[in-house]
């Protein structure tokens, strides 16, 4: 088996199934838009500080939705605690200093403003997304009603391989019955957004329609010779 992240690298793939997705990326995706005004600070943050914070906000944001009433110690340890043991991360702290907690906080509350604009009945946080072929499953970040949201909580534009994981997640909840119809880039931390109907997106990166795209990315997930 492989994972989501080591099928969305497979770049001959996707080359030769969506040959058109650096372009249309480059044109429409990149910059995407803005959906809120209430951009984060531009503090200067280390880049391992930069990862928690950006955990940190989207946990934040979950217990909005889930769990109002849970306290900020309560979701830093349970971050703290899923990040152990990452490369690169450092031991868990005990302090969280007021800039980074603002920061996360930040995060979070434009990631929830999204989520309530939205016509969408409800979200789930950290779904399960079957396996398909030799994919293993996976969680993607934020499923709702047929609207997959991958969150980007960075200083950088969207990019091609952030709309090859959402293509992936798309095509594995398709293949196990699963309706989508909305692909969403989401970054509260520049508050922009890129969110396209799947069709559209399946469209004008290959010029087939969704269902033969689906298709095609779920035989190409059956069809790769795996080493044991």
């Amino acid at each position: 088996m492989i994972s989501a992240r080591e099928f969305q690298n497979m770049i001959s793939i996707w080359d030769n199934l969506t040959p058109f997705i650096e372009g249309y990326t480059y044109q429409v995706v990149r910059a995407g838009r803005y959906y809120t005004d209430q951009v984060t600070s531009s503090a200067v943050i280390t880049p391992s500080d930069s990862a928690l914070i950006a955990e940190l906000g989207f946990e934040f944001a979950a217990a909005q939705i889930s769990k109002p009433s849970a306290a900020d110690s309560e979701v830093i340890n349970k971050v703290y605690l899923s990040l152990q043991g990452l490369p690169g991360f450092k031991a868990a702290r005990p302090d969280m200093n007021a800039e980074l907690l603002n920061e996360a906080h930040s995060i979070g509350n434009n990631l929830v403003t999204y989520l309530k604009k939205s016509k969408r009945v409800s979200y789930i946080f950290h779904p399960i997304v079957p396996g398909c072929g030799v994919v293993d499953e996976t969680r993607a970040d934020i499923i709702g009603n047929g609207e997959i949201i991958e969150v980007k909580a960075v200083r950088r534009t969207f990019q091609s391989m952030d709309l090859r994981q959402l293509l992936t997640y798309a095509c594995m909840s398709v293949a196990s019955g699963n309706e989508v119809d909305t692909l969403t880039l989401l970054n509260p931390r520049l508050g922009t957004k890129f969110s396209s109907s799947l069709s559209d997106v399946c469209y004008n990166i290959s010029g087939s329609n969704s269902v033969d795209l689906m298709y095609n990315i779920q035989r190409a997930m059956q069809d790769i010779q795996v080493s044991v």
